[in-house]
């Protein structure tokens, strides 16, 4: 508060308490002083529907999944989060998210999404955001903006044009972005999706069989090459670990 920070915001990156009421019953009992919301996530919707699991809903599944988003608007949401980098989120297709973000804009609900992509996929990134907001039928938001891996970096200036076109068309999508030049995310974002997916004692399987273990060894140091960990091993700090 002393910093000029009025309202703050829970569940974002598709990741949200669930149910909403009970969570926000208990903030409420803290009596914080800075405002606060919470968005509904998809992940945690989709981890509670159909678990961790790479495959696609079924109808009746959606329909489940659309109904939690429902309560949770009902229950204090200000809208859906996404965070389709991350798992499950990643296992999503867009028109899954689509159906998500129609309930949400019934209810006057906004979109706000940790792109699927912010390195070399990151206009697909994009226009997959603008695209759940145009054809979801509620604002939608590009969540702190970046484009990683310096042999990406200047897809800015396209990036940029795809949200000022969408905009110009009548598409309400905007942009956030944090003020400093470093990320903060789980470790897990150096691992492959597929070596993810199952949950953690499933990623402990794999990493102890030699020939997955070698594999995922792979993507990691590409990933600190030419992804997240900017070319060099010393960019990455690790800042929390609890045993």
């Amino acid at each position: 508060t002393r910093q000029g920070v009025t309202t703050i915001y829970e569940g974002p990156d598709g990741s949200s308490p669930l149910p909403i009421k009970a969570f926000l019953d208990r903030v409420a009992a803290r009596k914080i002083s800075p405002n606060f919301g919470t968005f509904v996530g998809q992940g945690s919707i989709r981890e509670q529907v159909i678990g961790t699991v790479d495959r696609t809903a079924t109808p009746a599944e959606i329909e489940k999944m659309r109904d939690l988003v429902r309560q949770g608007m009902r229950d204090g949401a200000v809208g859906l989060s996404t965070g389709l980098f991350y798992v499950p989120g990643i296992f999503t297709p867009t028109e899954e998210v689509i159906e998500l973000a129609k309930v949400a804009a019934a209810m006057g609900g906004i979109h706000v999404s940790h792109m699927r992509n912010e390195a070399a996929g990151v206009l697909d990134g994009v226009r997959e955001t603008i695209a759940i907001g145009e054809r979801g039928g509620l604002p939608t938001q590009v969540t702190h903006h970046k484009i990683i891996g310096v042999k990406n970096w200047g897809q800015s200036v396209a990036s940029l044009e795809l949200v000022r076109s969408a905009r110009a068309r009548g598409v309400d999508v905007t942009i956030d972005q944090y003020p400093y030049t470093a990320s903060a995310t789980g470790i897990n974002a150096l691992l492959p999706p597929w070596a993810l997916e199952g949950g953690q004692a499933e990623t402990v399987r794999r990493l102890k069989d030699p020939a997955q273990r070698a594999r995922i060894k792979a993507t990691i140091a590409d990933n600190i090459r030419f992804d997240r960990g900017g070319g060099d091993p010393k960019n990455i700090a690790v800042s929390s670990c609890r045993w």
